[in-house]
C-alpha cells in the first residue's frame, strides 16, 4: 500500500510546484504591467522621480524590458538637467500614444519634442520607430541618422546606449 501512495504523493508535489511556479510568473507579469502603467501615468503627470521608482520596479522583475530602460534614461536626463521637463513630457505622451497604437498622435508628440529640443537623440529614435511601424522607411532612416549624428557630437544618445 505504501508504495502506491508514494508516486501519488510525488506527483501531487510535482504538480503543486508547477502550479506555484506558473502563478508566480503570472504575478511577475502582472506586477510588471501594473508598475509600468503606474510609471507612465506618473511621468505623464510630471512626477518623474516617482515614475523612475516604478520603472526600476519593472526592471527588478524583468531586467531586459527595453521600454522601462528607455523611459528611465529620459527621466535620468531630466533629473540631470540634460533635457527640459517639457521635452520629457512630449516624449512620454508620444510613448503613451504609441502604446495605444495611435501612431499619428505619437509622431506629433515626438515631433514636438524635437522642435522643443532638437539636440536630443531619444526623440529622433522614438519618432524613427513610429515611422518604421507606419512603413515610412526613408523617414525612419533619416531620423536614425540624425540620432547617430547627435550622438557622435554629444558622445552618446543622452544616456545608456540604446
Amino acid at each position: 500500500m505504501r508504495s502506491c501512495r508514494r508516486p501519488k504523493l510525488f506527483a501531487a508535489l510535482f504538480f503543486s510546484s508547477v502550479l506555484l511556479t506558473a502563478s508566480h510568473e503570472c504575478y511577475g507579469f502582472e506586477s510588471k504591467r501594473v508598475a509600468f502603467a503606474k510609471g507612465m501615468q506618473l511621468a505623464l503627470g510630471g512626477s518623474f522621480q516617482d515614475a523612475g521608482y516604478e520603472f526600476r520596479k519593472v526592471l527588478d522583475i524583468d531586467p531586459f524590458y527595453k521600454p522601462a530602460k528607455m523611459n528611465l534614461e529620459v527621466i535620468k536626463n531630466v533629473v540631470d538637467d540634460k533635457i527640459k521637463k517639457e521635452t520629457a513630457t512630449y516624449i512620454f505622451r508620444g510613448a503613451d500614444y504609441a502604446d495605444q497604437m495611435l501612431f499619428d498622435e505619437a509622431n506629433n508628440q515626438f515631433t514636438k519634442a524635437i522642435i522643443f529640443e532638437p539636440g536630443y537623440a531619444h526623440s529622433y529614435i522614438r519618432r524613427g520607430l513610429i515611422y518604421m511601424y507606419k512603413g515610412l522607411y526613408n523617414q525612419a532612416t533619416a531620423d536614425f541618422d540624425k540620432a547617430i549624428a547627435i550622438s557622435e557630437k554629444t558622445g552618446g544618445f543622452g544616456g545608456e546606449e540604446m
